[in-house]
């Protein structure tokens, strides 16, 4: 009855100690959490822009909005995001990218976060492309204030493949 009694304490004290790990496991992972939740984001912009890029006899494209985030306490990162209405005139599905994307006259090189994309035969999307830009070893912020310009790249699954440049001021001309 003793060797039972002094395994089960043994036991006991095995399964205590366990318990006391899977507690700090969580526990950290709830302070990793809160780091993360603690990043601090300036809205630098947002903006209205309704303003059409591409209308041709296969697509049209408008910029409805943007909005520059600013990452401050975390990477020092930059991040534009673009709203875009995206309608497809024709009776066939298109696979579409943006690319060369340009702002405000700048030639930087931005990542550019939207993969390929498909729209149906006569379907109207909303999509959001985001632009960043790591400003932490770079004297220039990214600024969204004057101009956009690029190209629209798409196919149809004849694999016939059009690119359509773009250029476009988001500010009121006088």
């Amino acid at each position: 009855m003793k060797k039972y009694l002094l395994m089960f304490a043994a036991l006991l004290l095995i399964t205590a100690c366990s318990n006391k790990t899977a507690t700090e496991d969580k526990d950290a992972s709830v302070k990793e959490q809160q780091e993360v939740e603690g990043v601090i984001t300036e809205v630098v912009s947002e903006q209205e822009h309704n303003i059409p890029l591409v209308d041709n006899e296969d697509l049209k494209v408008t910029l409805i909005d943007s909005k520059h985030d600013r990452l401050e306490d975390y990477d020092a990162e930059d991040t534009l995001y673009l709203n875009l209405d995206v309608e497809n005139k024709q009776n066939r599905t298109f696979n579409m990218y943006f690319d060369d994307i340009s702002i405000d006259g700048s030639d930087e090189e931005f990542d550019i976060g939207m993969s390929e994309t498909e729209i149906g035969p006569k379907d109207h999307i909303n999509i959001v492309v985001n632009m960043s830009k790591n400003i932490l070893n770079e004297d220039l912020t990214l600024t969204f204030e004057e101009h956009i310009s690029g190209k629209i790249v798409y196919s149809d699954h004849e694999g016939n493949r059009e690119a359509e440049r773009f250029s476009e001021y988001v500010i009121e001309q006088e």
